[in-house]
């Protein structure tokens, strides 16, 4: 009887493990050929996908399963935006909200919203300067998350006379999310407002 149960777990596992690596191929073929599309150069391609690379795999070490049942735990919403942001610098950003779990389809895709957000950051906004930090908080109700990110000490925030392929790929991670975000360009720096479903985190 316990030689049958752990056949049993092990064959659920693999099937699970399957599923999972499939969705992680689907994603980044879909994300290399966007990439492909904003891309100057095959340089900026490799740099851009490497990165974007890079923070799915951060994201997804977060991912375990527990070992009393299935299937697969979801990961801390705070730890996913503190492995982004971490290369960035330590100390360079506030996190405040309540605990939060996500599973693994929106894992991926917080993890390339946030990514985009801070790469946007380290180029043109509050990260690209010393003194500068990002602030994000968010709170819930039984229906939304609402999230709030926040730039200061960096240059002036101004919008952007076209739309980039960076805050494309936010735009249609918050739609894939079910979820909407605006943009404020302030003195201080970029503010974004996102609103998403509670029940998005659970995918």
């Amino acid at each position: 009887m316990v030689l049958n149960d752990a056949l049993k777990t092990q064959e659920t596992l693999a099937t699970e493990m399957s599923h999972r690596v499939k969705n992680l191929f689907v994603l980044v073929e879909s994300m290399m050929r966007l990439s492909a599309r904003g891309a100057v150069n095959k340089e900026d391609l490799v740099a851009n996908f490497t990165a974007r690379l890079h923070a799915l795999a951060d994201a997804n070490a977060l991912l375990r399963r527990g070992f009393d049942h299935l299937p697969w735990d979801g990961a801390d919403f705070a730890e996913i935006v503190t492995r982004i942001l971490r290369p960035h610098g330590e100390g360079r950003s506030v996190l405040r909200g309540p605990a939060l779990s996500v599973g693994e389809r929106a894992t991926n895709s917080l993890a390339l919203l946030f990514h985009e957000l801070a790469t946007n950051a380290a180029k043109y906004g509050a990260l690209s300067v010393d003194q500068g930090t990002v602030e994000i908080d968010w709170d819930t109700d039984e229906k939304d998350i609402r999230l709030r990110w926040r730039e200061a000490g960096g240059p002036v925030a101004t919008s952007p006379d076209k739309q980039g392929y960076g805050t494309r790929l936010v735009n249609f991670t918050m739609q894939q999310l079910g979820g909407k975000i605006d943009y404020d360009w302030l003195p201080e720096g970029l503010a974004a407002r996102m609103q998403l479903p509670i029940s998005s985190l659970n995918g």
